[in-house]
């Protein structure tokens, strides 16, 4: 027997018989159903192919930021654009709950440079966490954290983060917001309006009018 309160995090083993009571009148759920498959793939990464599967040990996890991340990587499996962002996220997440120890990698790591490079190089290419992870000769664990550390973001925040910079001065150049939005290596230009104004908190014609004053 257990008890969960608000912001705790519950977890189910496939095949586990559970059932809960709510403490007080009201309670709300915001689940993940995760596939064997899905969760196994995660497993093997952390362990280099040793293991396909594991349990999960901690049927109340009570963590703040777990918690966040939790519903940010629901939120993701919720959109079809951000499939690299569940991803990173799905990954960060089961590290942590299934005791995963990254290798200590240090910041300057060539192997996490060449990384950086590659997406400096090509920031409008595709650059999946896999092909990543097996350029550095690590496991996609491994290369999210390693490649964190050395630039404070995720391997997929940091192309944003490029194609934003590229985005920007396409348009200072007098671009046209829709083939600024191509040549950065975003889908449309809807999905450059929507990357944009959340990280800068104004649009794209916003701020190409700035270029006229």
């Amino acid at each position: 027997m257990v008890e969960a309160i608000r912001g705790n995090l519950i977890t189910v083993n496939p095949e586990e018989v559970h059932d809960g009571t709510p403490v007080g009148q009201e309670r709300s759920w915001s689940m993940l159903y995760l596939s064997r498959q899905l969760v196994g793939s995660v497993v093997a990464d952390f362990t280099e192919g040793r293991l396909a599967t594991r349990e999960l040990h901690a049927p109340v996890v009570a963590d703040d930021s777990m918690a966040k991340l939790f519903l940010a990587t629901r939120e993701a499996a919720l959109d079809s654009e951000q499939d690299a962002i569940f991803e990173e996220r799905l990954i960060a997440l089961l590290g942590f709950l299934l005791g995963a120890i990254p290798v200590a990698i240090a910041a300057d790591d060539r192997r996490i440079i060449q990384i950086r490079e590659r997406i400096d190089d090509d920031p409008a290419g595709d650059h999946p966490l896999a092909e990543l992870a097996i350029l550095a000769d690590l496991s996609r664990f491994q290369t999210l954290r390693a490649f964190a550390r050395l630039t404070g973001l995720t391997p997929h925040a940091y192309v944003t983060q490029r194609r934003l910079d590229a985005t920007r001065r396409l348009i200072r150049a007098g671009v046209p917001l829709a083939a600024a939005a191509a040549e950065a290596g975003f889908a449309d230009q809807s999905h450059m309006h929507r990357i944009f104004v959340a990280r800068h908190g104004y649009t794209p014609g916003a701020y190409a009018q700035t270029r006229h004053r």
